[in-house]
């Protein structure tokens, strides 16, 4: 997922503190949030009051195991990656569902860029893989959307020349899903196509903004 040949722009920062991580750049957060039995995460841009994507989390009262709507992290490290980006590497265990994921996220060719590399193993193959956001954001802030990317206005169209974007893109073979999520909010899943019937699983997907 990564371009050959962009620059690094801005280089990026970790603050970690008891229950929270945070990797910051160009104007944006990628927030983790210890909850007392997992970790989560939330993508927050400087300035404004509430996260536009916050990650809807497994509840095993609500939800079944073969389709838990995310993935379980219990454990979290950072380290710096090629170029001023920085990793969070996390790992978790659900039942027999053992899930590691890479969180790359790094400030390239006018964008702020978070990579997401997902992988789970056990169970029976029977069950989904998937990663489920909150947005703060409605169908009339959509500019596009299929099941390979969608993209939402983060500013004004009537009052700025060039509003900021965000994008969600699923790496083939996964899809996206969009639907509502109340009047106000959107759901967006990122899920894993192939896999179904063997031990392990894989999905990656790309959040990307423009820089400030």
């Amino acid at each position: 997922m990564r371009e050959p040949g962009v620059d690094t722009l801005v280089v990026v920062e970790v603050a970690r503190s008891a229950g929270e991580c945070i990797l910051r750049g160009g104007g944006v957060c990628l927030r983790f949030q210890w909850t007392g039995d997992r970790w989560t995460h939330a993508i927050e841009f400087e300035g404004t009051d509430d996260p536009v994507a916050v990650s809807v989390e497994f509840d095993p009262a609500r939800d079944d195991l073969p389709h838990a709507v995310s993935p379980v992290y219990q454990q979290l490290e950072t380290q710096r990656a090629a170029a001023g980006g920085m990793q969070a590497l996390l790992v978790g265990q659900f039942g027999r569902r053992h899930f590691s994921a890479v969180f790359d996220f790094r400030i390239a060719a006018a964008q702020i860029l978070i990579d997401v590399d997902v992988a789970v193993r056990g169970g029976d193959g029977s069950e989904i893989l998937a990663a489920t956001y909150l947005m703060d954001r409605t169908s009339s802030d959509l500019i596009d959307a299929d099941m390979r990317r969608i993209r939402w206005i983060l500013g004004s169209r009537s009052r700025e020349p060039e509003p900021r974007t965000l994008d969600i893109a699923a790496v083939e073979p996964a899809c996206l899903v969009l639907r509502e999520a109340g009047r106000r909010a959107t759901h967006v899943q990122a899920f894993a196509t192939e896999g179904y019937g063997t031990g392990s699983r894989r999905l990656a997907y790309r959040w990307a903004a423009t820089v400030i």
